[in-house]
């Protein structure tokens, strides 16, 4: 083979090299782009997701929010009294005379059957203590004369509690650990606690629970 036929060749091929490599970049940086698109897309449209799910989340938490005060307030009128002993085969009707014997010998309220909506135990039986009562006041008056009064119940072996909602129970517990459960106290279903002599409304606070 001649020495020109071979350079011919030599050029013939790195032409080729050059013209494919050129298509290859070419194709890479077109396969690049489309990606990029895609990739683009994709991201916006996770992007939409997140944000409609954190809206979601945040209406649901609204919703939550709503519904907890409204069962909250439907507990208005509740009482929780402990420290009541039980009696095997105690009738609801057994129940209603020992809350109304414990508030008059020991709040001095006189209260009557009509005052009281509801009246019965509550939660698992216990072998060495009665079982707590939860008291339906027939209005919101008698229910805050008769708490008022709780003070009077210290030292006695009775106690009572107004009627809180599961999240309720919940922010009280979390609020012990920093608080301590004797500065705790809820009013019309709010949570307060005492610090430094200053009345704390309890609400949106994050607690660190003790470990």
């Amino acid at each position: 083979m001649s020495k020109t036929r071979q350079q011919s060749q030599i050029d013939y091929h790195a032409i080729n090299e050059e013209l494919i490599s050129k298509i290859c970049k070419q194709q890479a940086d077109v396969i690049g782009r489309q990606i990029d698109e895609k990739l683009g897309k994709i991201e916006r449209s996770v992007a939409s997701i997140v944000n409609e799910v954190q809206s979601n989340s945040e209406h649901i938490k609204k919703l939550e929010k709503r519904m907890d005060m409204l069962e909250q307030y439907g507990k208005r009128n509740n009482l929780i009294i402990y420290g009541v002993q039980e009696n095997e085969n105690e009738t609801s009707e057994d129940t209603e005379d020992k809350i109304l014997t414990l508030f008059k010998n020991k709040l001095n309220i006189s209260l009557v059957t009509s005052d009281i909506e509801k009246c019965y135990r509550i939660g698992r039986t216990h072998t060495d203590k009665g079982r707590p009562i939860l008291v339906g006041f027939l209005s919101q008056k008698v229910k805050t004369n008769v708490y008022k009064n709780k003070r009077m119940l210290k030292k006695t072996g009775f106690s009572m509690k107004e009627d809180l909602t599961k999240s309720n129970v919940e922010l009280m517990k979390k609020a012990a650990s920093k608080y301590g459960l004797s500065n705790l106290w809820s009013q019309n279903g709010k949570i307060f606690a005492l610090q430094n002599d200053n009345k704390i409304w309890v609400a949106n606070q994050t607690f660190v629970l003790n470990e």
